[in-house]
């Protein structure tokens, strides 16, 4: 759930508004966030349902923390999911990190934030304290065969192709724009490298054996 990025607790995707504006909410924590979500239904934003995604992005002069995380500084993106009128739904947080001289513009850094989340939230989209303490998909570290995995930040289905060693492995353009390679389970038991698209050379990583 994090892409380091970090995610919180861990579709039909929706459009949030780019709000709170500059001048609103300047450093929201997660409750604040959730109570200001609140405040916009129905009147700002249609009753979602199970199915909705909301994207809420904020602009640069915002700094959000979770669990005592800053903005693109401790992540660059969080999903997550509250109720509201007995319903639950999934949203996202997308802050606006600054971006070097060299490496991915400001929109692509966005674009690839927002793939993760969006791929994440589509496979696990509810926090476990909202359905019963089930996640849907998030890698079982109880199956030994899992153990290999046990440094990555999270276990979902984007956490698992993030590039730890800072190379753009986990990055790919797909129609102009800058996306994160994903997970697939049929490409891993078929025995092929997992994440998705291909990458154009073989991945490396530093994962630490185990046993």
């Amino acid at each position: 759930m994090h892409r380091r990025w970090t995610d919180g607790d861990e579709h039909r995707a929706g459009h949030g508004p780019r709000e709170p504006a500059r001048g609103r909410i300047q450093q929201p924590t997660q409750s604040a966030l959730q109570n200001y979500i609140q405040s916009l239904i129905p009147s700002k934003i249609p009753q979602p349902d199970a199915e909705t995604l909301l994207m809420f992005y904020f602009p640069s002069t915002t700094t959000i923390t979770l669990d005592g995380l800053t903005s693109c500084t401790g992540f660059g993106g969080y999903h997550n999911a509250m109720v509201v009128n007995g319903v639950t739904f999934a949203y996202a947080i997308m802050p606006e990190c600054p971006v070097g001289t060299t490496g991915p513009t400001l929109l692509q850094y966005t674009t690839l934030a927002a793939s993760h989340e969006i791929a994440e939230a589509a496979t696990d989209p509810f926090s476990a304290t909202l359905v019963g303490g089930q996640l849907s998909y998030y890698i079982d570290y109880n199956d030994s065969a899992s153990w290999a995995w046990a440094d990555i930040v999270g276990g979902e289905v984007g956490d698992m192709c993030f590039d730890d060693l800072g190379l753009g492995q986990d990055e790919t353009m797909e129609n102009g724009f800058m996306v994160q390679r994903i997970w697939s389970n049929a490409q891993g038991a078929a025995g092929h490298e997992p994440c998705l698209p291909r990458w154009r050379r073989p991945i490396t990583t530093s994962r630490r054996r185990s046993g």
